[in-house]
């Protein structure tokens, strides 16, 4: 079946070790259904939910903002349905084409643990190398989910591309937030139980509190995508070099 692993890291540990940061876990949870879980990560009232974190936006998370979710897509014809219908409920803001789909499974197959550890590892890799993945084989959703599907902000790739950074928009207040970082979703869902991760990329250049000094990291990427992918031409606009770097 093979091997797979991801160590995981206080931020500020692996700061002062000096290791290099993929990505980090914004946000889990688990529970014993997905819906519960998906409502725990991105609540439909956060001013509810959390009014004192009402005001720090980056302590609440929206759907819209996630540019990526890996779906666990199980065998069990039940279960695939569920995870179907949850996430295309969550994932309904009427931001069209806003989030792909990806399945390690459409590469792998279902090889248990396996899997579920590489769907975790792939997408902490494409938000480190800023790439969507397709999905192997992919024609269409079943006819009776076709529509939900059309309804919902998912989309599937037929081929790997850029990930570029949109101006992603909230879902409380439907203005621009700007350029945010780019998040990825993982919906690992089981017989026995269902999970979540919230995957965010670092900001760059990282800066932590390190005994009372503010030090700063860089981020380098060192993009397997991009160098053995065909060239392509991007162009990009700015008023400065800031503007336009902010862009990619």
């Amino acid at each position: 079946n093979g091997v797979s692993g991801i160590l995981l890291e206080d931020v500020q540990k692996a700061l002062v070790a000096e290791r290099y940061i993929y990505a980090q876990i914004k946000a889990f949870n688990k529970g014993t259904s997905l819906a519960q879980v998906l409502e725990s990560t991105f609540p439909s009232k956060p001013n509810d939910i959390a009014p004192k974190l009402a005001s720090q936006v980056s302590e609440i998370n929206y759907v819209s903002q996630v540019g990526l979710v890996e779906v666990s897509s199980l065998a069990d014809i039940t279960l695939a349905s569920i995870e179907s219908q949850e996430l295309t409920a969550k994932f309904n803001t009427g931001t069209k084409l806003n989030t792909a789909i990806s399945c390690v499974k459409s590469v792998v197959g279902n090889s248990g643990g396996f899997s579920e550890v590489l769907s975790l590892v792939r997408s902490c890799l494409a938000l480190q190398q800023r790439y969507i993945p397709n999905v192997a084989s992919w024609k269409s959703p079943k006819d009776k989910a076709l529509s939900q599907w059309q309804n919902s902000n998912f989309y599937v790739a037929q081929h790997s591309k850029t990930w570029f950074r949109e101006e992603h928009q909230r879902d409380s207040n439907k203005q621009s937030a700007g350029k945010l970082p780019r998040q990825a979703g993982y919906s690992c869902l089981t017989k026995d139980s269902a999970g979540f991760f919230l995957l965010e990329e670092p900001i760059e250049p990282f800066v932590g509190e390190l005994e009372n000094q503010k030090q700063s990291v860089e981020i380098f990427r060192d993009n397997g995508f991009l160098h053995h992918s065909d060239f392509h031409l991007f162009i990009l606009s700015g008023s400065n070099q800031a503007a336009i770097e902010n862009s990619v």
